[in-house]
């Protein structure tokens, strides 16, 4: 009986030590404790809802890491590496980037595009984005001074070009002269008083936007969808149209749509 008690405690000793030593001879499991930064530096996997606000994640290997839902607000991910790592839901806000490695899932609105995280509220100092494939960006509260693609600008936070998604957009009174809107999606934007003088509107959403008192001195509106928008007061000198589509909710005194042309005076 004394030698199965013998044996049974020395079983359990081993169990004991072979545990101790899985992290290094009673060494603490490094994914322990409440420092979120200090667990995503060390490759821990586990950070979903954590709080990375303004963490410094340069270089980080973050690979296959659960960061959905965490708050990633003013944090630094400039090189990590974010192979199939799980961003969904995650608070991007004056995230810092450039130099991103893999390809994580990301929120409805973010794209990773040269390495760069882009989307609403984003960091995109000193960004090189000059050669960038920036179709259908969603933006909207952008700070810094990137280099963009050409016929691309930022103007209130917001990325400005062909294809750009503009939904809801905030650009009252905003310097849009000469912009190119060809296949933009302004459904709904807010674009009261903004001077599109020269615009490319060709093939754009207006959808329900409200253009009113926006000057559209020479824009052109060909194959634009206008259903429900507002463009009360509104500039239309020299304007160019046709094969406009949907029915403006309000047209500027003397202006009416006929056959897919905005007809009015000194309509081009």
């Amino acid at each position: 009986m004394g030698r199965v008690y013998s044996l049974l405690l020395s079983a359990l000793l081993i169990v004991a030590m072979g545990g101790l030593s899985a992290y290094g001879g009673g060494k603490k499991d490094p994914c322990t404790g409440d420092d979120s930064e200090l667990k995503a530096r060390r490759g821990c996997k586990n950070l979903k809802y954590r709080d990375l606000t303004n963490a410094d994640l340069t270089n980080a290997d973050l690979t296959n890491a659960k960061l959905d839902w965490a708050d990633l607000s003013g944090a630094d991910l400039t090189n990590a590496n974010l192979t199939n790592a799980d961003l969904y839901g995650a608070n991007l806000t004056g995230v810092q980037s450039g130099g991103i490695t893999g390809t994580p899932r990301l929120s409805h609105g973010w794209q990773l595009v040269e390495g760069y995280l882009i989307g609403p509220g984003a960091d995109l100092e000193n960004a090189n984005l000059e050669n960038a494939n920036l179709t259908g960006v969603r933006s909207g509260g952008i700070t810094g001074t990137p280099i963009l693609p050409p016929r691309w600008q930022l103007v209130k936070g917001y990325l400005i070009g062909p294809t750009a998604d503009l939904r809801k957009a905030n650009l009252t009174g905003a310097n849009l002269t000469g912009a190119d809107l060809n296949k933009a999606n302004l459904t709904d934007a807010k674009l009261t008083d903004a001077d599109l003088t020269d615009a490319n509107l060709t093939d754009a959403v207006l959808l329900g936007a409200d253009l009113t008192y926006a000057v559209l001195l020479g824009a052109d509106l060909t194959g634009a969808d206008l259903t429900g928008a507002v463009l009360t007061g509104a500039n239309l000198y020299a304007v160019k149209s046709g094969g406009i589509t949907g029915t403006p909710k309000a047209l500027p005194d003397g202006w009416k749509l006929i056959n897919g042309y905005l007809i009015g005076k000194h309509a081009d």
